[in-house]
């Protein structure tokens, strides 16, 4: 299926935005989960494609989140990002947090931008009675499986960052490792040829709920991951 199904892995900043650019085409076209009755999608007409930021495609931070923000990527193409280009508040706090590796999730910025992406590529809707988001089905994280892998197969991450436990058991799950996970825990993970270290932390908007714990946390996550990514760097990153 296109970009989706391809086996080719890394390429340059250049090369690999062109691929990306093919793939959200491709994700955005796809209806997968709006034809297969054991889902519960909706159409979407405000969804609008994904924006492609060639200084992110061949990131070593990668990040995963469950689901397209209804007010963020979902109106505007840009992670975290509102239709005015301004971050969220659960942006800004994401923001502040990959600052410490030495990124941001703000185009405005000059540091390396980190990649983002979710293990379902709509948004699901409110859950039935209230209370947030509707998580997703196990078939609709499935039917978007395909998309998440030839992601990280592009971009080639060191680090991942995981957000939330509902994202961190889907995708450690889908790469064949036990779905039980802990706040902090550190895994390892095949990507292509290579090889990334995934961290499961909270989502940024469980900060407005418990600032002190998400920010311990979000500190000792910082500073292992700018160890491994120094690590990295004094070694070469392979090509």
């Amino acid at each position: 299926m296109g970009s989706g199904s391809s086996n080719e892995i890394g390429s340059g900043p250049r090369m690999a935005s062109r691929r990306l650019r093919v793939l959200y085409r491709e994700i955005h076209e796809c209806d997968r989960c709006l034809t297969d009755p054991r889902c519960e999608m909706q159409p979407d007409e405000e969804r609008v494609r994904r924006r492609v930021v060639t200084r992110a495609a061949t990131s070593r931070l990668f990040i995963v989140g469950q689901a397209l923000g209804p007010n963020t990527q979902r109106r505007s193409g840009m992670p975290y990002m509102f239709p005015n280009e301004e971050l969220s508040p659960t942006g800004r706090v994401l923001d502040q947090f990959v600052r410490r590796l030495g990124f941001t999730i703000d185009p405005s910025s000059t540091l390396p931008y980190a990649y983002s992406s979710d293990i379902v590529q709509r948004y699901p809707g409110r859950a039935a009675g209230g209370g947030g988001d509707r998580r997703p089905t196990s078939r609709e994280v499935a039917n978007c499986s395909e998309w998440l892998d030839t992601e990280l197969r592009i971009v080639r991450p060191r680090v991942v960052l995981l957000l939330g436990k509902p994202a961190a058991r889907y995708f450690l799950r889908a790469h064949g490792q036990d779905g039980r996970v802990d706040w902090g825990e550190v895994r390892h993970i095949d990507v292509g040829d290579a090889r990334a270290t995934a961290f499961v932390v909270y989502h940024p908007a469980y900060r407005r709920k418990k600032p002190v714990t998400v920010d311990a946390l979000y500190a000792t996550v910082a500073r292992k991951a700018r160890r491994l990514l120094r690590q990295e760097q004094s070694r070469g990153r392979p090509s």
